[in-house]
């Protein structure tokens, strides 16, 4: 008699379950290689890394932030574009809003975030995080969700070598 009293919260816990499942976005995002130049100072890090989407549907890289809240840091997308003054090229840093990710397969490549190119720009890194071996991001895709994703850190130029804006868009 107790099965027959239990019955219909089990059944409308299945139909449940099986809602959550057929609505959840599974990824189909692969997120290569991907690793961190911290810099000495209060220089901005960089991170790089590859992303490919193995399903059928394209998605957005819409923001990154770091897992361990850290006041003061945040995360921008950023690409580098090339203006032509006087004849000479010069290549500029600009936020992004987001970054398209399509469906990779031959002829679309992955999308590569790369020095001179597409990059992770992390602002205000306490020096206890520049000295970890690693540095979890959280990624959030417009279908994806979120994923987190541990950077390998390696230590970037001397601070006297780098320019201490970082960016063109820093005011």
């Amino acid at each position: 008699m107790a099965f027959h009293s239990i019955r219909p919260l089990l059944i409308g816990l299945v139909f449940s379950c099986s809602f959550i499942l057929r609505n959840a976005h599974p990824s189909t995002l692969e997120i290569l290689e991907p690793f961190m130049v911290v810099y000495k100072g209060d220089i901005p890090a960089a991170g790089y890394m590859t992303i490919r989407q193995t399903g059928s549907e394209a998605d957005r890289l819409l923001s990154a932030r770091l897992a361990d809240v850290t006041c003061g840091s945040h995360i921008e997308l950023h690409d580098h574009i090339s203006q032509f003054l006087g004849g000479q090229e010069i290549k500029k840093m600009v936020p992004l809003k987001y970054v398209d990710i399509p469906v990779t397969s031959p002829p679309t490549p992955p999308i590569y975030f790369s020095p001179g190119g597409k990059h992770l720009m992390l602002y205000n890194l306490p020096p206890s995080l520049k000295q970890m071996p690693t540095i979890q991001v959280i990624l959030s895709f417009e279908k994806a969700g979120e994923i987190k994703v541990n950077f390998a850190v390696r230590t970037g130029l001397p601070e006297t070598n780098v320019k201490k804006k970082a960016c063109a868009c820093d005011k």
